[in-house]
């Protein structure tokens, strides 16, 4: 029997808790994010891609609520700021930190003796798989990109003790909707499929 494949929800985290105050942004951009990016990988075998396709099964990593999966991405957020109280009553955010850890989780195929057509496939699928969850990827730095260039220069005319908590809340909305932009990717890609991220099986 195949392995039906579906995209995981996709792994976020931040150190803040949870939206409720409205950012004003500075004309200075202020410092960018940093940003851990890497690639894992994990060994799949097989000649013909109907036993590449359960290897990835019985050897993926990526197992979420007892379903295996072919490939995911994890994006991690770090925030931190010093809420400083200005002179006239106010609080203003300085050393603005911000770092993202990034981990694509992809297939790797063990070399072996292969035709042309299951090389060909193979290749095919993986490009797509790739594409895919470099956009899941994307959607990360662009949040932390987003984080970080409203939190810098951001002040506000009330007490720090009242700002901080909605100031991350606000910023762990963002994070939230991150989460919601990859899972509409997920179901309007039917998780990279409509994409190419697929194994056509019954190849030699």
């Amino acid at each position: 029997m195949q392995p039906i494949w579906k995209s995981p929800v996709r792994k976020f985290g931040h150190l803040m808790a949870a939206g409720g105050l409205a950012f004003c942004a500075t004309a200075d951009a202020g410092p960018a994010p940093e940003i851990n990016f890497k690639i894992e990988r994990y060994k799949v075998s097989g000649i013909t891609t109907t036993e590449i396709d359960r290897s990835i099964y019985n050897n993926t990593p990526v197992v979420m609520g007892g379903q295996r999966y072919g490939a995911v991405t994890h994006n991690t957020f770090r925030t931190s700021y010093s809420a400083v109280t200005t002179g006239e009553g106010g609080c203003e955010v300085k050393n603005v930190s911000v770092v993202l850890d990034s981990t694509v989780v992809l297939p790797e195929l063990v070399p072996g003796q292969h035709s042309q057509a299951v090389l060909n496939e193979w290749r095919r699928h993986l490009q797509a798989l790739t594409a895919h969850e470099m956009q899941h990827a994307h959607n990360g730095k662009y949040t932390a990109e987003t984080i970080a260039r409203r939190l810098f220069g951001f002040h506000a005319q009330m007490p720090c003790s009242e700002m901080k908590p909605r100031l991350d809340r606000a910023i762990d909305q963002l994070v939230n909707n991150m989460g919601a932009w990859d899972k509409r990717l997920d179901q309007t890609t039917q998780h990279g499929k409509t994409q190419g991220a697929y194994l056509q099986t019954g190849i030699r």
